[in-house]
């Protein structure tokens, strides 16, 4: 299918899942920030994502618990009763481990490359009607993201600083201009976390926001 009549089929789906309501973001809202409901993640962050602003999650395809990130903000999304749109670039998610009511909460845009991801992310963006927007290039290729425009970026947070949605941005290194804030992250997870929850799993997971991580780059280079 082209490329063409995929952003057409991602328009009809839009029309059909959130049809032109505000999802509970009146004007007069201020801002403010989405609580993940990921303690680690609230914490660095002051309160959750920011709304109006774009957040790097810097979570390497594989060890670094991407995966239950994406869970776990699909969790809060259902539990709040908001609508999440994944952008997955690599049609990488996995929904095994989420219910169907946690799914029935989702807005899936399953891509299969990082040009496709950006133009649907590009898309979304400007529909104005998603509290938060997930954009999943983490296990594209390099050469796919070395092809993203440092545009892309400030023309992301322009369309994003008049709303009231937040945008996650899953990446495999830094390497998002614009972003308010940025984080790290990564798991070392034994073979006892087979018997773990994801509750539990969360808990082990290493989160550093950009000082930090500067601070221990800096110790070890």
């Amino acid at each position: 299918m082209s490329a063409a009549a995929n952003v057409v089929q991602l328009k009809e789906l839009l029309a059909l899942k959130v049809p032109g309501a505000r999802l509970g973001m009146p004007d007069s809202e201020p801002k403010g920030r989405w609580p993940t409901g990921v303690k680690k993640i609230d914490s660095l962050l002051r309160g959750g994502l920011a709304k109006g602003a774009m957040t790097e999650l810097v979570a390497p395809p594989t060890g670094s618990g991407g995966a239950m990130i994406i869970q776990a903000l699909l969790q809060q999304s259902c539990d709040t009763k908001q609508w999440m749109a994944l952008i997955d670039g690599q049609d990488s998610f996995d929904p095994g481990p989420v219910g169907n009511r946690v799914l029935s909460r989702l807005l899936w845009v399953r891509c299969e490359t990082a040009a496709q991801a950006i133009q649907c992310a590009d898309l979304i963006l400007r529909d104005h009607n998603l509290p938060l927007i997930v954009l999943d290039i983490a296990f594209n290729p390099s050469q796919q993201l070395r092809k993203i425009p440092a545009s892309t970026w400030h023309r992301f947070r322009r369309l994003i600083e008049d709303q009231f949605t937040a945008l996650a941005l899953l990446t495999p290194s830094a390497m998002v201009s614009s972003v308010q804030e940025r984080l790290f992250f990564d798991a070392h997870f034994s073979i006892k976390a087979l018997d773990q929850t994801r509750e539990e799993l969360l808990e082990t997971l290493e989160v550093v926001d950009a000082n930090q991580h500067l601070e221990e780059t800096r110790k070890w280079a």
